[in-house]
């Protein structure tokens, strides 16, 4: 445990370099000083945003869930999360820190990976739910038009070959049946039957929750829609500081947006470029004026964004063994 520690240290460092490194930081504090104290507006909305998604997540423990302090899960999050944005991994090594940082507490090891998971379906689905909701209200609202994003032509093609590929492959298990009486199939059977059988475990524990926490599953949904509010509203309220007049719905919609280029650019630490890039897509999408606008509103984000990296430190080394000051007991 000692030298995954140092290990898990030592990615969180290099990723952290890595991601300042690629950050203007002269452009970062002349954004600040443009909107001074108003800054922290910025992250009063997304501390309510990580909130809502803490108790979200809450929630898809089952009973469980009720043993866990919420200050305790909300650190945990700040953490996972500030691991998820800066390394390559993305959402997959944060998670993973998460279930680390829960090791020692009296819940099993396959509740907290289903609730996880869980917890990602949901926030994906209703980050679904919102994004049509704020296109159906702006399309159907008096007055209100939006401009079609002007993506590369080659994202297109690969979204339509993408989806029906995916598909074909998970409904069919010729390619399965094809590898498995291999050499080369029977050897891969025999190293991963150990994460096949921990994967077993989570998928019934997973199937569990849904059969018997479906009030809790509504509820963290809830929680998960109030999250991406509030992540909208950092964007409500950049325009707003910026001089740029928008409403709520423009908000989630241009933030929903920009979710989908991040995860299509997750791979990348931090989504570098990839983030600036929706910034300026969906800002288009709603007719926001201006270079400077979605340069600024970059900039401002990203500024947030090595708020929490910092919380999330302070976060993980309070929750260290040896500098336990978080939780200690009074």
């Amino acid at each position: 445990m000692k030298i995954l520690r140092i290990l898990l240290v030592a990615v969180i460092l290099i990723s952290l370099i890595a991601f300042v490194r690629a950050t203007d930081m002269q452009q970062v504090l002349a954004s600040m000083r443009q909107v001074g104290l108003k800054f922290f507006v910025l992250i009063l909305v997304t501390f309510c945003s990580g909130f809502c998604a803490t108790i979200g997540w809450r929630y898809c423990f089952g009973a469980s869930g009720k043993d866990l302090s919420l200050w305790h899960l909300f650190t945990v999050r700040v953490a996972g999360e500030a691991l998820g944005l800066v390394n390559p991994t993305s959402v997959i090594g944060g998670d993973a820190l998460k279930a680390f940082l829960l090791r020692k507490k009296e819940i099993e090891p396959k509740t907290v990976l289903a609730s996880l998971l869980l917890s990602r379906v949901l926030m994906v689905l209703t980050q679904l739910l919102l994004f049509t909701l704020a296109v159906f209200v702006l399309y159907s609202g008096s007055g209100t038009s939006l401009q079609l994003p002007q993506l590369p032509p080659a994202l297109y093609v690969a979204i339509l070959v993408s989806i029906p590929a995916v598909i074909f492959l998970a409904r069919n298990s010729w390619l399965k049946d094809l590898i498995r009486p291999t050499a080369f199939g029977a050897g891969l059977a025999r190293r991963t039957f150990r994460v096949r059988k921990k994967m077993a475990e989570v998928r019934t524990e997973l199937v569990s929750l849904y059969k018997n926490n479906k009030k809790n599953l509504v509820y963290s949904s809830a929680f998960f829609a109030l999250h991406w509010v509030f992540g909208a509203a950092e964007f409500y309220f950049i325009l707003l500081f910026l001089g740029v007049k928008a409403t709520l719905v423009q908000a989630i919609l241009v933030d929903m947006g920009v979710v989908f280029f991040k995860a299509a650019g997750a791979f990348v630490p931090g989504q570098i470029g990839i983030e600036e890039y929706g910034n300026k897509v969906m800002l288009a999408t709603i007719g926001a004026p201006g270079t400077e606008i979605w340069v600024a509103a970059s900039i401002l984000r990203r500024a947030r964004q090595l708020f929490w990296i910092a919380a999330g430190l302070l976060a993980y080394f309070g929750m260290s063994e040896k500098r336990n000051f978080l939780f200690r007991r009074r």
